[in-house]
């Protein structure tokens, strides 16, 4: 009876180191099958190895990571990230904990974006989106600082993404220069600073730093290439900033803010119809931003067709939406050819 038991126990020794034995083997899987897509068979082996192994942050982690591309947010928040937090101590910081932290507020903010268009009160759910986009950057800038002088530029790439989604000049300037002391050709460090100048209209400075993002990348950032189309044109080269704008529309053809620019560019070069089919564009990816009202004007004051100009003007200024101060000059510009007031 005695050798029995012995032999039960040496058993169930041998299985249980057998399966923690085989616990970094499916962890390994598990990614593997995430990376190829196959989430719902990758989130299978996580589940079994959380059995074996409850404690393992790793497999948290990744379950993590399917359940928010899945779009199971409620999960995350009430059950996956409150046990990382007790695993790795309820005041403690953890570089993964924060990370899944970080992109929930963040695709929760997305979801909360999508239902503007339905919304009634459009304002209070963009404060509510950009309450958490604040909470997201700084669970990125905790996970960032959880690992200490480790690069991490992807968990930058993401604060930098956010300071512009907020609008927030200052730190994206400051997190820019910063990202710029780890990798000085960083594409969306410079982006940001190019863009940042451009607004202050420091165009040799912003032109490097707009040039150095784009570099030799088969495919830059677009709106980078953007940007640099819209210097390109305030200094009256027209041509380079027709194909950097017209790149930028076949890279991302929803962005509205390019077929705007491409327009512009048009006008400029007084091809006004093919102008107006762009600002057409334009408008039917975005009706809510002044800029293109102002363009679109100038278009339509090129076809005299003035009352329609007029009509654009309106729609320009009904839009509660700060403008820069060379698009405040346009928008001045635009309603003095119109003979209208702009105090008014």
């Amino acid at each position: 009876m005695k050798k029995r038991l012995r032999l039960f126990c040496f058993f169930a020794i041998f299985l249980t180191t057998s399966r923690l034995m085989a616990g970094p083997g499916l962890l390994n899987e598990a990614m593997a099958l995430m990376k190829a897509g196959e989430n719902d068979k990758a989130r299978l082996i996580l589940e079994e190895l959380i059995e074996i192994e409850p404690k393992s942050i790793n497999a948290w982690f990744i379950l993590a990571v399917i359940q928010l591309e899945q779009g199971e947010f409620e999960e995350v928040a009430t059950v996956t990230l409150p046990k990382m937090q007790t695993l790795v101590g309820k005041k403690k910081r953890n570089i993964s904990v924060e990370k899944v932290r970080g992109t929930l507020f963040y695709k929760q903010a997305e979801k909360l974006d999508e239902t503007l268009g339905e919304a009634a009160d459009s304002a209070e759910i963009e404060r509510k989106a950009d309450d958490l986009r604040q909470k997201s950057r700084q669970a990125y800038l905790t996970a960032i600082a959880c690992a200490r002088n480790k690069p991490n530029l992807d968990l930058w790439a993401f604060v930098l993404t956010l300071d512009l989604q907020l609008n927030d000049v200052s730190r994206a300037d400051a997190h820019a220069r910063r990202v710029l002391r780890i990798d000085e050709d960083n594409p969306r460090a410079n982006y940001i600073l190019g863009s940042i100048l451009l607004n202050k209209e420091d165009y040799p400075l912003a032109e490097s730093y707009l040039r150095r993002s784009i570099g030799g990348a088969p495919k830059p950032l677009y709106r980078a290439l953007n940007d640099l189309a819209e210097l390109l044109r305030r200094t009256n080269r027209l041509e380079e900033a027709a194909s950097f704008a017209t790149r930028a529309t076949e890279i991302d053809p929803t962005l509205y803010t390019a077929w705007e620019t491409l327009a512009a560019i048009l006008l400029q070069s007084e091809k006004t119809d093919e102008a107006a089919a762009a600002i057409a564009k334009a408008l039917a990816r975005n009706a809510n931003d002044p800029r293109l009202y102002i363009t679109q004007g100038k278009i339509l004051l090129k076809q005299n067709r003035t009352e329609e100009a007029r009509a654009a003007y309106r729609n320009a200024i009904a839009i509660k939406r700060k403008l820069s101060a060379f698009e405040r000059n346009d928008l001045a510009a635009l309603a003095l050819e119109l003979g209208i007031d702009s105090k008014e």
